[in-house]
Parts: C-alpha cells; sequence; structure tokens
C-alpha cells in the first residue's frame, strides 16, 4: 500500500502537506473554513477557492475525499502522513547550521 500512496502522491506541493497535516490535527476531517483559518497562519491570501483547488487535487490521488466544503483523508491519506513522519524524523539536523 505505501509504494500506491507513494506513486499517486508525486506532485504533492508543500501547501497539499500543511493542508493534510492541517486535517490530520483535526482527526481526519476538517471543514473549509477551518482550513482557511489554520493554513492562513503560514500563508497570506488563503481562500477557500484555494483550499478546495488543493483538495480537489488530492482527491485524485486518493488522499482526501468529500465535497460541499466538508472533507476526510482518506487510509491512504492517512499512510501518506505517517511515512512522511517516519521520513522527517530520520532527518539529521545540524544543530550549528
Amino acid at each position: 500500500m505505501i509504494e500506491v500512496v507513494i506513486e499517486r502522491a508525486r506532485r504533492v506541493t508543500f501547501f497539499d502537506i500543511l493542508l493534510l497535516l492541517a486535517m490530520w490535527n483535526r482527526g481526519g476531517f476538517a471543514k473549509n473554513s477551518d482550513l482557511v483559518a489554520d493554513l492562513s497562519k503560514y500563508y497570506r491570501n488563503i481562500t477557500r477557492s484555494t483550499v478546495s483547488t488543493a483538495v480537489k487535487k488530492l482527491a485524485t490521488y486518493g488522499l482526501v475525499a468529500g465535497k460541499e466544503g466538508a472533507y476526510l483523508m482518506t487510509p491512504e491519506g492517512m499512510e501518506f502522513i505517517k511515512l512522511l513522519a517516519k521520513i522527517l524524523q530520520s532527518v539529521k539536523v545540524d544543530e550549528e547550521g
């Protein structure tokens, strides 16, 4: 299943990852307005349209489902975030640089 998730998510951007993390932090379910509020911490000028466009793209990869402003992470979306967390935990960071 991991290989399928990686293959589907080849073109996921940093913005998409932040959107998925915002959904993860809300238990895998979020409304459009909640995601706009969460993503506004990192980006200026986030609109409902920006979020719905990103969600539509993630839905084509099978990472998110839903419509009409309410979205749910799929099991593949959950696996993607778990895999990303594992990868990031393995990164060695130079404390001085």
